[in-house]
């Protein structure tokens, strides 16, 4: 095959994806994730600074994509359950004519357009495509829309330690292929950005916001020297390999 035919097919490749696959945003608003995070105690305003810079980010990562983007914020978006509320969320996308859909929170500052690109490259050979954390949650979850019960899926036990027994069984009655992704840290308190700067590269714009937000913490929980010492292990150290089936899955 020539080079141009191969550029030809590749960019072919990236149409049919941009045709099929769109990107849920699943996100509170800024200031109901403000009510329900409190990364910095009593400060509100520093709250609202991070939580406006990671929602910014992932949105800038996405358009790095150029797939669709839908954003369900917290305001209109429809159920009881984080469940429910989740799974009317993807319905909606897919009630839009698309057939897969790549589901990701605003938590994750290492989640790049190479991995989202990769998991909609994935979830098009049919699997169900999860980006596990260190936690024992995931950063994004895939998904096609044959593979979609929206009841089954509401009932799955998200936000529960259990939800990675359930998601397995979920894709085991259906006969369906898991594909993981890298493992991430995702940002739910104070303590997980000391493990976020570890995932993020040095260069990244995202590392020095975080470098100088959490040197300014009152709290001290860690001060500018140790964040600095920790980008020189991350850099001189073997990056950690993905996580075990021992790993829970859940999307807060």
């Amino acid at each position: 095959m020539s080079q141009k035919n191969a550029i030809l097919q590749f960019t072919l490749k990236i149409s049919t994806i941009q045709a099929k696959t769109a990107i849920l945003l699943f996100t509170r608003t800024p200031f109901d994730e403000v009510r329900y995070k409190s990364f910095f105690k009593g400060r509100k305003d520093k709250n609202l600074l991070l939580v406006n810079r990671l929602i910014a980010h992932v949105q800038k990562e996405v358009r790095k994509t150029n797939l669709p983007l839908f954003i369900s914020y917290s305001s209109n978006q429809v159920g009881h359950t984080f469940g429910e509320r989740l799974s009317t969320s993807i319905e909606q996308v897919f009630s839009q004519g698309f057939e897969k859909v790549v589901i990701i929170g605003n938590d994750c500052p290492s989640l790049d357009a190479t991995i989202l690109l990769q998991a909609a490259s994935k979830v098009e050979t049919d699997q169900i495509v999860l980006g596990p954390n260190h936690d024992g949650g995931v950063y994004l979850v895939a998904i096609n829309k044959h593979q979609f019960d929206k009841k089954d899926f509401s009932a799955l036990d998200w936000e529960t330690p259990h939800l990675y027994d359930s998601f397995r069984k979920y894709i085991e009655e259906r006969k369906i292929q898991q594909y993981d992704l890298i493992a991430l840290h995702d940002a739910n308190q104070l303590q997980d950005l000391e493990n976020v700067v570890y995932d993020l590269p040095y260069q990244h714009v995202f590392t020095g916001f975080l470098l100088y937000i959490l040197s300014t913490q009152k709290t001290k929980i860690f001060t500018f020297i140790d964040i600095l010492v920790l980008k020189i292990e991350a850099i001189l150290v073997p990056q950690r390999g993905p996580p075990t089936s021992s790993f829970l899955l859940t999307i807060n």
